[in-house]
């Protein structure tokens, strides 16, 4: 269910969509709910760390904002498409990786990022590696979690499940963005937690 304010990003919404059905654009912004880019737009400054499961247009939004951009990526044609556009910025490390080495974030420190963006493959285990390396005010974002909810044991119920837990042990607060998103006419819900 999505809220009247969240009707009024439909137009934007609908006309996104068909500038990327005539004319093959993107735009380049976190293909999430239009609230949670406003949210994290207001909340990223220069010093931030991120890292994002899953590439997209979001890659190219968040290496404009914040300082240090870690992007991993399973499918090679979007890994192709975007290394290109990402090509001189120093501050971003990209990498096209095997399910088997996916989620690993072992060689970050524990409580070094400010920012896990979860939109990609195996988010449940995405999830349960990131959280300890999320440092205390930080922020992860799981996105599409109304999918799945006739499957409580999907894996998306699951990396919400674990982001909800991690959130009430480390006395943290939570919200769901729900409504319109760019290039796509229709709804869609993530979570958003701060630690």
């Amino acid at each position: 269910m999505i809220d009247l304010q969240g009707v009024v990003y439909a137009p934007r919404a609908l006309a996104g969509t068909f500038v990327r059905k005539l004319f093959d654009v993107r735009p380049v912004r976190p293909w999430i709910s239009y609230r949670a880019v406003k949210f994290l737009d207001e909340k990223i400054t220069p010093a931030w760390r991120v890292i994002e499961f899953g590439s997209g247009m979001s890659t190219l939004w968040f290496a404009r904002r914040c300082g240090f951009l870690h992007s991993i990526e399973i499918n090679d044609r979007w890994y192709q498409l975007l290394s290109r556009r990402l090509e001189g910025a120093k501050h971003v490390r990209y990498e096209l990786r095997s399910l088997d080495q996916y989620c690993d974030v072992s060689d970050y420190a524990d409580a070094s990022v400010d920012l896990a963006f979860v939109d990609g493959a195996w988010r449940s285990r995405c999830v349960e590696n990131v959280l300890s390396k999320i440092r205390p005010g930080g922020f992860l974002y799981l996105d599409n979690t109304d999918l799945e909810g006739d499957q409580p044991d999907g894996d998306i119920p699951r990396a919400e499940a674990l982001a909800l837990n991690a959130c009430k042990a480390r006395g943290g607060t939570y919200r769901y963005f729900v409504d319109f998103r760019p290039g796509r006419f229709e709804v869609t819900q993530g979570l958003l937690v701060q630690f």
